[in-house]
This record gives C-alpha cells, sequence and structure tokens, in this order.
C-alpha cells in the first residue's frame, strides 16, 4: 500500500458512490452500498482488535485505529439509515442477487484492482513514516 493506491481507492470509491446517487431508487443499489459501508465499519474494528493485541505490550491502550471514527460515525450512521429506507421499501430474492454481485464487483473495483496494479515496494510514493503507530513501533 502507498499513496497512490490509496488515493486511487478513495477516488474510484467516491466515482462509484457519485453514480449510485442517479440510481437511489433502485432497492439493490441502497442495499450494496450498506453492505459496504458495514464492510467498512467491520474492518476497521477487526483492525482495530488486532493492532490492539499486537500493540497492548506497548502502550495502545483502545481498538481505535486511523479511520475508526469516520467508519463509525459516517459510515455506521449512513448504514442505519439504509436499513431502514430498506426495510420501508421491501426486499426481493433478485434484490439479493443484484447486491451481492455489486458487492463483489465494488471489492475488486475499489481495493483489489488498484492495488495490485499499482503495488510497488520502490516507489517514491511510499509512506515516509508510520504516523499514527509510530510511537506503538519504538
Amino acid at each position: 500500500m502507498n499513496r497512490i493506491t490509496d488515493m486511487l481507492t478513495v477516488c474510484i470509491a467516491e466515482i462509484v458512490y457519485l453514480g449510485c446517487l442517479f440510481f437511489a431508487q433502485n432497492t439493490w443499489i441502497v442495499m450494496a452500498l450498506c453492505g459496504f459501508c458495514l464492510l467498512e465499519v467491520g474492518m476497521h474494528t477487526f483492525f482495530g482488535v488486532t493492532m490492539y493485541r499486537r500493540f497492548k505490550d506497548r502502550g495502545k491502550k483502545t481498538i481505535y485505529n486511523p479511520g475508526f471514527a469516520s467508519a463509525y460515525l459516517g459510515f455506521g450512521v449512513i448504514a442505519i439509515m439504509m436499513i431502514q429506507n430498506v426495510i420501508a421499501s421491501g426486499v426481493t430474492g433478485y434484490d439479493w442477487v443484484k447486491t451481492i454481485i455489486m458487492l463483489i464487483l465494488m471489492g475488486l473495483i475499489e481495493i483489489l484492482l488498484p492495488e495490485r496494479l499499482f503495488r510497488n515496494h520502490n516507489t517514491s510514493y511510499g509512506y515516509a513514516s508510520a504516523k499514527y503507530f509510530t510511537k506503538f513501533l519504538k
């Protein structure tokens, strides 16, 4: 992971989400975006617990990690509102199939593809420091 792959991941996600605004009347699109929001919350929680276990002997006291607050306060709140919307609109089996396909495509296009295509350990765009984790690496 480097600054280019991070930038591409965020920009591609924003383009996909802005595009979905035009089709928000489709329940399955709302469900897919809700699924992605819940995955964000779940992954930041998972990595928070993992980093806590890894660094608790070096002074880490919480499961907080970079992106944790935005995952819960942004994606988590939006997911709750989307769940309420989806429950009110009714869901069909075909909506679930389209949702799963959309989630897989979102994961491939937004995360896996940029990470694989632009992965370069010798790039000049790598992170200069561990930033938040520096205090636990000493």
